[in-house]
């Protein structure tokens, strides 16, 4: 079978027996949960209250982390200034 796919036996076997990547299965639940809290708040908490409710949950992530996730989701704090 491998050779009419043109792959190495070694290559099928590994594959076959290839665990499930955790840490791209948390990073999926983070960006979840950010996304979930973001809409929460209506869009007003950025990445050190959004890092507190995580923490409450259970889910530990820096403040960074949460930033950079935040970046990459497009995910931005609508606030006002004060006059």
């Amino acid at each position: 079978m491998c050779k009419v796919l043109g792959i190495a036996r070694s290559e099928y076997y590994y594959q076959i027996n290839k665990k499930k990547n955790r840490y791209k299965e948390a990073n999926e639940k983070l960006d979840k949960e950010i996304k979930e809290e973001y809409e929460k708040s209506k869009g007003r908490y950025g990445s050190p209250k959004i890092q507190k409710i995580l923490e409450k949950i259970g889910i530990r992530a820096s403040q960074k982390k949460n930033s950079k996730k935040n970046e990459r989701n497009g995910i931005k704090v609508n606030y006002s200034k004060k006059v």
